[in-house]
């Protein structure tokens, strides 16, 4: 009986530590330049409830005043690993959530979404 209640407890503090990660997702985030690597102004990710998230103007897009419209979802792999899985996008890929709170947002992508680590990498940093 102890192991079933245990079992219970941790898949309720996965599903819980997702959805309060994506509550704290949701909005508008500015990205945050990173040395002179030609960001735009208007560069910024915006969340929205339902798995919904716009890509405005990041430096992978190659062009100015672009919008990517792709989706999105959270999940845990761990207890305090917390992940967000996008597609649709240039920024496919499974991104670690380093930090998120009320103002600062830091994203690293560790996979591609085939699995592939290679090349996978990218960093990005917001403010709210």
């Amino acid at each position: 009986m102890k192991k079933y209640l245990f079992i219970i407890l941790v898949a309720v503090a996965f599903v819980s530590c997702s959805k309060a990660t994506e509550t704290r997702l949701i909005g508008e985030w500015k990205i945050e330049s990173v040395g002179d690597c030609g960001w735009s102004e208007n560069a910024k990710w915006t969340f929205y409830s339902g798995g919904k998230l716009e890509i405005t103007d990041d430096i992978m897009f190659g062009k100015k005043d672009s919008v990517q419209v792709c989706s999105y979802d959270v999940f845990t792999r761990s207890i305090v690993t917390r992940y967000v899985r996008i597609e649709g996008s240039t920024m496919n890929g499974v991104w670690r959530v380093e930090k998120v709170n009320s103002r600062k947002l830091k994203l690293n992508r560790v996979e591609l979404l085939d699995g592939n680590t290679q090349g996978a990498y990218l960093r990005r940093e917001f403010t709210k």
